[in-house]
């Protein structure tokens, strides 16, 4: 295969709009015409191409306590604080590495985050540490309520109740 390089100016004669200018105006190559000059060397560098997916994953949910503490959590783990109502953050790990879709706060410190594959991690002291919880499920947990008595997460996939918790003490609805 030969790489040539091609003109990205260059217009096919039925554009549909041949006055205006090209989104991206950079060098492009052709690689189907063996007969053009190949006089640059073309390498291509894949380090480049890769993204860091940890700097900018997916945030999927927030919740904040009396105190003002917020948390949020996303994709790939990703899950961050804020001590200080959202003056500044501080990056969190979370133990399950796959995505959480929300965060429910159930009381100052005391946070339940619900996501991929059933998994809910809680921590008691604004994520300092956390503990799974077994939910008895592996439908993905994609919303979350909490009342006076409890708090519950669902699955939209089973389209029901998966994990309750009441009195400090998880159970399957």
């Amino acid at each position: 295969m030969t790489w040539n390089k091609v003109d990205p100016n260059a217009r096919p004669s039925d554009a549909a709009a041949p006055d205006e200018q090209p989104l991206v105006a950079e060098e492009a190559i052709d690689a189907e015409d063996p007969d053009a000059a190949a006089s640059d060397d073309w390498t291509m560098d894949a380090d480049a191409l890769v993204l860091d997916e940890e700097d900018d994953p997916h945030l999927n949910g927030i919740a904040r306590d009396a105190l003002g503490q917020l948390l949020v959590v996303g994709e790939r783990a990703a899950a961050f604080r804020s001590r200080d109502d959202g003056v500044s953050w501080e990056r969190l790990s979370l133990p399950y590495d796959g995505s959480m879709f929300g965060v429910l706060a159930l009381g100052e410190g005391h946070f339940l985050a619900y996501g991929l594959r059933g998994h809910v991690q809680e921590t008691h002291d604004f994520g300092d540490s956390w503990r799974e919880l077994d939910t008895g499920t592996e439908s993905t947990l994609q919303g979350g309520a909490r009342t006076p008595m409890a708090a519950y997460s669902w699955s939209a996939t089973t389209a029901r109740c998966c994990i309750a918790l009441r009195a400090q003490s998880p159970s399957i609805c």
